[in-house]
């Protein structure tokens, strides 16, 4: 559609609220930057308050003439429509921008700080409210304009130094559902970041920038097939691992803790799948040798299935894709393959398998320890919060001033963290592990370096909770993990003092 500028946006918002439908503006909004730096060539018209034949020569003089004693005698009130006018032209220009149609790469453009600065100066350029036009851009006009732009210009408000939008300078935060890691909203509005679970936790020093009117819960991890991205108005993401192939369009800040993958099969086939992953891991060219027989069945878009692809080489083809992290979606998944494969297993994070393991008792067996102790094949990742790319001033603002966040509420993080390492004990003895020490050769796993085989359940209830949380300082690292050392460290003296 081309249009002037007032019937886009109608047409913009009838389309949301009408249809649903979602359009954008493919050139700016005018404001005089835009104007002078974008849209040189694109033409601007004046509306015509008049239409006569130019023969009509006495009809042209009089109406000339009786005009402008019009607005000389009533300049009060043809301002007072004016700045009318401007005052319709701001709510629709807010109303549009914040739902629908207005682009944020050429939002970024205009230099006018945003929505909230927008609405003033398009609303200012369409009706020449300005100093400049004033001077000079009302003397080719056959009225004289000048005085009731002047009144009006009086009669409204300067466009504001500081953003008054509630939804301004903050980003929009699109969270998978991953408890206890991040935990969905019911809707699309919450309170509080911190109803989020443990990674609402750590956002909370920083909760004033996230936009709580406007939660978005993540449906697939999938990759995308084209260099748009869907969900694209999603700034930030939680809930999900940092791996390779997410870092291309995603900066991705790491957070301590880290969840090895591991595999449910039934325990019937429990050798031969074994025997398939570990040569599979072995090989230094695995792809074709993992035999088609063999269904993975694993998460879509999630990181289980970029391993066994990309690492294992596993033909996607063999895939069996379950669109949520729910136990019972991965059990109902693996008890149809098993009609129609020899041997499906499943592939999935250590603390999902504790919950599938937990319904399935003594019919299905974990193929790796719950507890790593150095002969693993599969991977472990790092929690982590991802900054879209393309949003370049939220990458600026985490690379900047994440660290000096982390470092200026170090005593919160450390309540944060011990707080999950307590929960993630009682996760471990709610999931009856005792039952679960047959199934994995875990008996070789070592207690924080103490030379100690875990005995209880509360036992290997802490082992694994210190491992998550690399209380063994084999989780500290160096990059967007070194800031975490003294956090860590704190919490594990806490950690140390509550076991006496």
């Amino acid at each position: 559609m081309i249009c002037d500028e007032w019937h886009c946006l109608l047409t913009l918002e009838q389309l949301k609220r009408n249809h649903g439908r979602r359009g954008l503006l493919v050139f700016p909004l005018t404001t005089e930057r835009a104007a002078q730096k974008y849209k040189t060539k694109l033409p601007a018209y004046s509306i015509g308050l008049l239409s006569m034949s130019v023969l009509n020569k006495n009809l042209i003089e009089h109406a000339h003439r009786m005009l402008s004693l019009f607005l000389r005698n009533e300049t009060e009130f043809a301002s007072s429509c004016l700045v009318d006018l401007y005052k319709e032209l701001c709510q629709l220009i807010g109303a549009v921008s914040r739902s629908c149609g207005i682009c944020k790469r050429n939002l970024a453009r205009i230099a006018d700080s945003g929505i909230a600065r927008l609405r003033f100066a398009g609303a200012r350029y369409m009706c020449r409210l300005n100093e400049a036009e004033i001077q000079f851009g009302l003397d080719y006009l056959s009225l004289p304009w000048a005085p009731v732009v002047r009144r009006g210009l009086g009669d409204i408000l300067p466009i504001p130094d500081e953003l008054s939008d509630p939804t301004e300078g903050r980003f929009v935060l699109g969270v998978r559902d991953f408890p206890p890691f991040a935990v969905a909203p019911p809707s699309s509005t919450v309170s509080s970041v911190q109803k989020l679970g443990f990674v609402g936790q750590i956002l909370k020093p920083i909760g004033e920038l996230v936009n709580v009117d406007n939660l978005q819960t993540i449906k697939t991890l999938a990759p995308p097939r084209s260099s748009r991205e869907p969900g694209s108005v999603q700034d930030v993401r939680v809930g999900w691992f940092a791996t390779p192939v997410r870092a291309l369009n995603w900066m991705l800040l790491r957070l301590p803790p880290r969840i090895m993958m591991n595999v449910i099969a039934f325990t019937a086939d429990v050798e031969q799948v074994g025997e398939s992953v570990w040569k599979s891991a072995l090989t230094p060219e695995p792809e074709g040798i993992f035999p088609s027989k063999f269904s993975p069945i694993v998460l879509r878009g999630g990181s289980s299935a970029e391993y066994l692809e990309n690492t294992l080489g596993v033909d996607p083809a063999q895939f069996r894709l379950v669109d949520e992290l729910d136990p019972e979606s991965y059990i109902k998944m693996l008890r149809e393959s098993a009609s129609t494969s020899s041997y499906p297993f499943v592939a999935v994070d250590t603390f999902t398998s504790l919950a599938i393991m937990e319904k399935l008792g003594d019919e299905a067996r974990l193929l790796f320890p719950i507890v790593p102790d150095g002969g693993e094949i599969m991977p472990s990742f790092h929690l982590c919060i991802g900054i879209r790319r393309s949003s370049t001033n939220w990458v600026s603002f985490f690379q900047n001033n994440w660290p000096i966040n982390v470092a200026a509420n170090v005593e919160w993080f450390v309540r944060v963290l011990v707080d999950f390492h307590e929960s993630t004990l009682q996760r471990l003895i709610r999931s009856r592990v005792t039952a679960l020490q047959s199934k994995a050769p875990i008996a070789a796993a070592r207690l924080l370096g103490q030379g100690k085989t875990p005995q209880t359940v509360k036992d290997l209830g802490e082992q694994f909770a210190d491992w998550c949380l690399g209380l063994d300082e084999s989780g500290l690292g160096g990059g967007d993990l070194e800031i975490w050392n003294m956090v860590l460290r704190k919490a594990k003296d806490r950690i140390c003092e509550k076991r006496g």
